[in-house]
């Protein structure tokens, strides 16, 4: 093969196929004679192949100085994922400990995981790579993220490697407890991502809930729900938590306009913060609905409410989970598992 360029000097390219190659490759590439009718002039480099990998490049005036290269397996799924600016990355190549460390440098270890009865040093599942993996016994192991990893993201995607043995079961979760409490948790509980008992893959990020009747709402450290203390009427009537009932000041419902409406003693009222208060303590009482931004509330997809004006969550005074503990507004503390 001869390649010419506009000068009219040409390069001409010898192939052959190395033993154990898949198909030919550049054996030589030489000159046009640097003084012509001389062969002397030709200047010629060789190519020599281990199979279809390049192993060496002799030059034209040392032929036997030639540069080698070696060659490895490995795997750039890695180095291809931290490009791709991932938030948080966990390879769980770990080999002993607890910590699942992130990838992603940083972090500088924020989002480090970590490893509860974990079986590591598994498999890896990349061909070429050395990286092992995690095995998980599908009942009390798991991995614990740092929370709010996913409530605070604006976009979310998640990518897994996995495979389920042929069983059923939870591959991501969010939930207010630990991951060994989730079945029998009163919090919010989410399995983002799972295999169904069908065999089928099926996922979806939690959503928050859309202006509708709700119905009870349950205070998720007592399983105990949100009333009208006394069934009242009266402005200023303190939310209380109480064992959870039927009787319509008990029920509530979501507006377009971001009230919490119930109601109690025949008549509708909204969620208030008292006196537009915003700090922590502020009482949480029904109040008649006027608009105000003391009365707009975000139900997030972990299940806090949080006041629109104070940014702070409803919150049980004392932490108490007693009948008749009443609702105050108080900083938001850590969200989704």
């Amino acid at each position: 093969q001869t390649l010419t360029s506009a000068s009219g000097r040409a390069l001409h390219l010898s192939w052959s196929t190395p033993p154990g190659a898949s198909g030919a490759h550049v054996a030589s590439v030489a000159t046009d004679p640097a003084v012509t009718g001389d062969p002397a002039t030709v200047s010629t480099w060789t190519y020599g192949y281990t199979g279809d990998a390049l192993g060496s490049v002799c030059p034209p005036a040392t032929p036997t100085l030639c540069t080698m290269y070696g060659h490895s397996t490995g795997s750039l799924y890695s180095t291809a994922t931290r490009n791709s600016g991932p938030h948080s990355y966990w390879r769980l190549a770990e080999t002993s400990g607890t910590v699942a460390a992130s990838s992603v440098i940083e972090n500088m270890g924020g989002d480090n995981g970590t490893y509860s009865a974990v079986t590591l040093g598994q498999p890896g599942p990349l061909s070429g790579s050395g990286a092992t993996a995690a095995g998980l016994n599908g009942t009390s192991s798991s991995v614990a993220l740092p929370a709010d990893l996913v409530t605070a993201a604006a976009n979310q995607s998640v990518s897994v490697w996995f495979t389920t043995g042929g069983v059923s079961g939870v591959v991501l979760g969010q939930s207010w407890d630990a991951p060994a409490s989730v079945s029998t948790t009163t919090g919010a509980y989410a399995p983002v991502l799972y295999v169904g008992t069908d065999g089928k893959l099926r996922g979806q990020f939690p959503a928050a809930a859309p202006a509708a009747a709700l119905g009870t709402l349950v205070g998720w450290g007592s399983g105990r729900c949100l009333t009208v203390e006394g069934n009242s009427s009266a402005n200023g009537a303190r939310i209380i938590i109480y064992d959870c009932a039927t009787a319509s000041n008990f029920l509530w419902s979501y507006t377009a306009a971001k009230e919490l409406r119930v109601t109690t003693g025949g008549v509708v009222k909204c969620l208030d913060a008292a006196g537009s208060g915003t700090g922590d303590g502020t009482d949480i009482q029904s109040y008649a609905c006027n608009g105000s931004m003391a009365q707009k509330w975000t139900l997030r997809s972990d299940g806090r409410i949080v006041g629109d004006q104070s940014g702070r969550c409803l919150d049980v005074e004392g932490a108490a989970t007693a009948n008749s503990a009443r609702l105050q507004l108080w900083a938001c503390g850590p969200g989704w598992r």
